[in-house]
């Protein structure tokens, strides 16, 4: 800038200085010919030439000069790894008619492979549903995703980045046998669900790849419903439950007529012992199992009246040894509800079970510890042919 206007005053300063210098070689002659009143003019044309030099250049420099734009400058820095940005891969989307088989496909694996051994429990109505993309993220789901592996090596959110499956959360309501809370068992009783794979591929099995989940939600909580028989007979589904079990395992032991298994010979006494051990999945002593279905107690280690320490420690019931009472159907499942062939009553505290003109069992209505409620059972007291 001002480079500019220093070169502008050195050229006017030249021009000024020339013409000055032209005009007083001159002014001999034109003095001698034109007298002195020219060289008053002279002066006068020198002196507006000098004012019109400086009035143009203080109009040059008096005129604001805009500085030139600066170039932007922008840092450069050597490239480093953590500059690339990290692409987390997501899977594609999900149509509806692949989500839609994709829950059936869950519902149809919940109900007809992953909970048909009852292993303790009743199960109830559930409902399937797809889990959304978005959800994958979520604490429990991402660990669930991510921290279990296939066989392959891979984690399940490689496999459904790849679109091969769909994840499924299927719920369900379990209510507990009578025999399973004397076990302790892992889950209680209630509203769960468990999240599964369902492949893409129909001829792919699914697959849970979670344990059970409670519901939070109170408002989600199981209510389960009394059964008709047990509120027929004034008891709890675990009373009635309980009461059936008991009547099933004496008619298949071939139990007949007594006060307490102490009339029984050893045989029957353990093919009792065997068939009542499956209601509790095996995993019962037989100190447990005669407490419970004889005794009106909460001590499971009293030894009965009838048994000493050595003929209990001698019973095998790992097979059946007597046969059933004749012509008794054997229940079709041991979570079945169903009364078979037998026609119950109560009187009192009393309850009467019979096998119309074949077997009458009788049992006394306990309710247990208010505290306990999977104590509240029923105790058989006898049992007498009717043929």
């Amino acid at each position: 800038m001002y480079q500019a206007v220093f070169i502008a005053y050195l050229t006017q300063g030249l021009l000024l200085g020339l013409a000055a210098l032209a005009l007083l070689a001159a002014a001999p002659r034109l003095q001698k010919r034109y007298g002195p009143q020219w060289l008053c003019r002279l002066w006068t044309k020198l002196a507006v030439l000098a004012l019109t030099v400086c009035c143009a250049g203080g109009m040059v420099a008096c005129k604001t000069v805009e500085p030139l734009p600066e170039e932007p400058t922008t840092a450069v820095s050597a490239p480093s790894e953590t500059d690339t940005p990290v692409v987390t891969p997501e899977p594609p989307p999900v149509s509806m008619e692949a989500g839609a088989t994709a829950v059936r496909r869950g519902a149809d694996f919940l109900w007809s492979e992953y909970l048909t051994d009852g292993n303790g429990y009743y199960y109830h109505s559930g409902a399937c549903g797809l889990v959304e993309p978005e959800d994958y993220d979520t604490e429990y789901i991402s660990a669930l995703l991510e921290e279990t592996r296939r066989d392959d090596g891979t984690t399940w959110r490689d496999y459904l980045n790849d679109g091969q499956g769909a994840l499924v959360k299927a719920t369900f309501e379990a209510e507990l046998t009578p025999e399973a809370w004397y076990l302790g068992k892992q889950y209680g009783e209630g509203r769960f669900h468990v999240y599964l794979i369902a492949p893409f591929d129909e001829s792919q099995p699914c697959e849970v790849i979670s344990g059970w989940q409670s519901a939070d939600d109170p408002n989600q909580s199981a209510h389960f419903e009394i059964l008709p028989m047990a509120r027929e007979l004034d008891l709890t589904n675990n009373q009635y439950r309980m009461l059936l079990h008991q009547c099933n395992t004496l008619a298949q032991a071939g139990a007949q007529n007594f006060f307490n298994p102490g009339d029984w010979p050893q045989d029957e006494l353990e093919t009792y012992l065997y068939y009542r051990s499956r209601y509790y999945s095996g995993q019962a002593d037989a100190l447990l199992m005669l407490n419970t279905d004889f005794s009106d107690t909460m001590d499971w280690n009293r030894l009965p009246v009838y048994l000493t320490y050595d003929e209990l420690n001698a019973l095998d019931f790992s097979e059946p040894k007597t046969a059933a009472i004749p012509g008794f159907p054997s229940p079709e499942s041991l979570e079945s509800d169903d009364p078979g062939v037998w026609s119950f009553t109560r009187e009192g505290a009393y309850l009467f079970a019979e096998w119309p003109g074949v077997q009458e069992y009788v049992f006394n209505v306990y309710n247990g510890d208010a505290k306990l409620e999977f104590d509240a059972r029923t105790v058989c007291v006898s049992g007498r042919s009717l043929s």
